[in-house]
């Protein structure tokens, strides 16, 4: 075995080494958020972060290529994690961005983004006079009044979030009597 070949070997290892921890680091990343969640998906950072790591395991690939030359090898081993890397840094910027713009969304343009349907909430003041926002029926809760909540932990002066026991009616009478019938 020739001096390049183990070269070129163990910087496939290390390569792939660094591709596996940088996996790891993506999912750890994701998965194992401490805190508020995002004001917006922070989605397209995992994937990012996920072709990062992908990157290297490519770069590791073109290693075994027999063909290449050693220049071009080497600066397509370097180049690719170097261009996902400044991929990933202007999605993180991104998102940032997008971050702080929702943060700064009024209320009306945070109900309109989420797709919150309006006559479902009722805005109102609260006993020490802080602002609410209420879900009454015939309210859901789902993605808007999540998308709703995520908004609130982030936005200066938002209302403050309140489901009306009214919502539940439906729910509640219906178990109720699916609970009543008789079963065969």
């Amino acid at each position: 075995m020739t001096w390049a070949e183990r070269v070129r070997i163990a910087a496939g290892l290390v390569l792939f080494l660094v591709g596996l921890l940088s996996l790891l680091f993506a999912f750890a990343a994701t998965f194992l958020q401490y805190g508020l969640p995002p004001c917006e998906s922070a989605e397209p950072v995992f994937w990012a972060l996920f072709a990062f790591a992908v990157s290297f395991f490519v770069s590791t690939a073109v290693l075994a290529v027999p063909r290449l030359k050693a220049v071009t090898r080497i600066a397509l081993v370097m180049g690719i994690p170097a261009a996902m890397f400044a991929v990933l840094h202007l999605v993180i910027a991104d998102n940032e961005a997008r971050q702080a713009a929702c943060a700064a969304r009024s209320l009306p343009e945070a109900i309109a983004k989420c797709g919150a349907v309006a006559s479902h909430l009722s805005s109102g003041t609260s006993e020490g006079g802080y602002p609410t926002l209420t879900l009454v029926a015939p309210g859901t809760t789902d993605r808007a009044w999540d998308c709703l909540h995520n908004w609130t932990l982030h936005a200066d002066g938002a209302p403050s979030l309140i489901v009306d026991e009214s919502v539940y009616t439906a729910f509640r009478a219906k178990t109720e009597a699916a609970r009543k019938r008789p079963r065969p």
